[in-house]
This record gives C-alpha cells, sequence and structure tokens, in this order.
C-alpha cells in the first residue's frame, strides 16, 4: 500500500514552490525569530539603503528597486547562488527540501488508500490513515520551512547575497 502511494505521489507531484504553496507554507513556520528576524532587518537595511539614495537614483529606479525588494526571492535563484557558494550547505537544503516534497506528496495517496482499506476493513483504518497523512504532510512542510531558514541564514551570514541586493548597490553604484 505504502509502495503504491509513493508511486501515486511520484506521478502527482504537488508543487512545494511558487506564491500560493510559499503563503501556505509559511502559515507553519518553525521558527518565529531568529533566522526570520534577522533576515527581516537585512531588506530593511536594503529598503534604508534605497531611501537614502533616493535621490541619486531617482524614484522611478528607486521605487522599482524597493516592488522587487518586497517581492520573495525565486528559490531557483537562491539555490542556485547556494551551490556555487558553499556545496555542503547547499546539501542540507537539497536534503530537507526532498525529504519534504516526498513526504507533502505522498500523504494525499496515502489517506485516499487508507479509506479504500477502510471501505473493507472498518472506518478506523480510514481515519488512522487520514490522522498519519496529516501529520507526515506537516512534517514535510515543516522541513520545507527548514529548508527556507537555510537560505535565510545564508543571507544573513553573507554565504549569498540576494539578487535584488546586487541591483541596488550596482544601481547606486552608477548613480554615483
Amino acid at each position: 500500500m505504502s509502495f503504491i502511494a509513493y508511486l501515486i505521489g511520484a506521478l502527482l507531484s504537488l508543487p512545494l514552490e511558487g506564491p500560493v504553496a510559499t503563503r501556505l507554507f509559511d502559515a507553519i513556520r518553525p521558527d518565529r525569530h531568529g533566522a526570520r528576524d534577522e533576515y527581516q532587518e537585512h531588506l530593511f537595511q536594503l529598503q534604508a539603503l534605497i531611501n537614502r539614495n533616493q535621490e541619486k537614483l531617482g524614484d522611478e529606479l528607486a521605487q522599482a528597486l524597493s516592488a522587487e525588494l518586497a517581492r520573495p526571492p525565486s528559490r531557483e535563484g537562491l539555490r542556485t547562488r547556494l551551490l556555487v557558494a558553499n556545496e555542503s550547505l547547499y546539501a542540507e537544503y537539497d536534503r530537507l527540501s526532498a525529504e519534504a516534497a516526498f513526504r507533502v506528496n505522498i500523504a494525499p495517496p496515502l489517506v485516499a488508500l487508507s479509506w479504500i482499506v477502510g471501505a473493507q476493513a472498518g472506518l478506523g483504518w480510514g481515519l488512522a490513515g487520514t490522522v498519519l497523512s496529516a501529520f507526515l504532510a506537516y512534517q514535510g512542510v515543516r522541513r520545507r520551512n527548514v529548508s527556507d531558514e537555510i537560505f535565510r541564514r545564508a543571507v544573513v551570514a553573507g554565504v549569498i547575497e540576494l539578487p535584488v541586493a546586487a541591483k541596488i548597490k550596482q544601481a547606486i553604484a552608477e548613480a554615483n
């Protein structure tokens, strides 16, 4: 039954990235402080840098940079930067991300199979499978959020630079 659920989950492959997934997964946070706060402080410092140089940059460019800073960075872009900058940190991120995808994607088929078995063997199987699958999905979401924390910590520690930070610094250098 687990193998069948694995195959179905591999075929379905629910997206763990994108704006909708990010909002859903951010609802369950492993760490409400720490790297998230330090990362927000980093973003505030970048915004302050834009504000201090707004006259040099011009209103239009400053607004465009602020708007880009307000959007979450692409996981794909950060993933590539992390791979180049620090392979061991990337390996940790990749392991957590793969575990998250596996757990989240296997949960729905396990629920379905539990209810199919439950129809024959008793509703207790369906309920037990649903509860266990929900816990499995929850663990997957947590692992995905922990993998995001690796990005935040890498940015705060200076291991990788946000693409928008590079744009801000380049625009200021060109304005001078």
